[in-house]
């Protein structure tokens, strides 16, 4: 395609720089991510998780550090974008992204436990939907040797940014808080009961599920829309109906407080790096 769009950068480069543009499933793990001691969540009892039942997105302790969140990859993108013009007016073509709007992106929907949003899901079935996560950027009209230039340089102002992208990817404590909060999650009394209620409500609809991942069958998409959007509606009124959405998010909450606590010296240090490369970001934003 012709059409660049900020989703097919963060496509282009997720596997450099770990980044996605789409659903947050579940919490992605490397072998650099070496297990936490555990932690218990017997203090944390007033820890929720800040819940948008509407657009299927919480906002948890760890979101505030979270190298995924808007408001970080927003500013990669940005400098990546800033760069990729100066390779472009160079060789004499515009610049485009002065005509971008680069505040924070709606975030896209946090479907690791499922799908939650009855409104998302009365309207899209499984697909996400539009207009959340990065916003597009159009080159279409500019041509056919600008969309070739502009690949070119884009590759180069990723060059030019390789130690903030590489960064980006490494495993810190921020995804291994993530990945074992979840994962304690899941395993928790709370967290094994939420998952058997959302799954026994979906049963008793009639809805056949994946034994696999107790999702509802990957058949339905295969037989039509109209079923497809049916059980994606049943799945996300169980999740809500039954309180399985609130336990889990408000479970995986207390692990994110308790371990941000527990790790506070190493997580004082992700941080000051953190805002050093946000500071960098800013200034090549800047172009200095």
């Amino acid at each position: 395609m012709n059409n660049r769009t900020l989703t097919s950068l963060a496509l282009a480069f997720a596997s450099f720089i770990g980044l996605t543009a789409c659903t947050a499933a579940e919490p992605e793990r490397t072998k650099s991510n070496a297990p936490l001691p555990p932690v218990s969540i017997k203090k944390y009892g007033d820890v929720v998780a800040a819940l948008d039942f509407d657009h299927a997105t919480a906002q948890t302790p760890l979101s505030r550090i979270d190298r995924n969140a808007p408001r970080f990859s927003t500013k990669i993108f940005h400098a990546i974008a800033v760069g990729t013009d100066r390779c472009l007016t160079e060789q004499g073509f515009q610049e485009v992204s002065s005509k971008t709007d680069w505040s924070p992106y709606p975030e896209s929907e946090d479907r690791q436990y499922g799908l939650w949003s009855v409104e998302y899901a009365s309207k899209y079935g499984v697909s996400l939907a539009p207009n959340r996560g990065p916003r597009e950027l159009d080159t279409l009209a500019l041509g056919v040797e600008f969309n070739k230039a502009y690949a070119d340089c884009m590759d180069s102002a990723k060059d030019d940014l390789k130690e903030i992208l590489t960064y980006t990817d490494s495993p810190d404590i921020d995804s291994t808080i993530k990945w074992q909060s979840h994962d304690r999650t899941r395993a928790s009394k709370a967290g094994k009961k939420a998952l058997v209620d959302w799954r026994a409500c979906m049963e008793k609809a009639g809805v056949v599920l994946d034994p696999d991942d107790s999702r509802p069958s990957a058949q339905y998409q295969v037989r039509s829309k109209e079923a497809e959007i049916k059980v994606s509606v049943l799945e996300a009124k169980c999740g809500v109906d039954t309180g399985a959405v609130r336990t889990l998010y408000d479970t995986q909450a207390r692990y994110e407080a308790a371990y941000l606590d527990a790790q506070a010296a190493q997580v004082k240090a992700f941080v000051k790096k953190r805002d050093k490369v946000l500071h960098e970001l800013d200034e090549a934003i800047a172009g200095r």
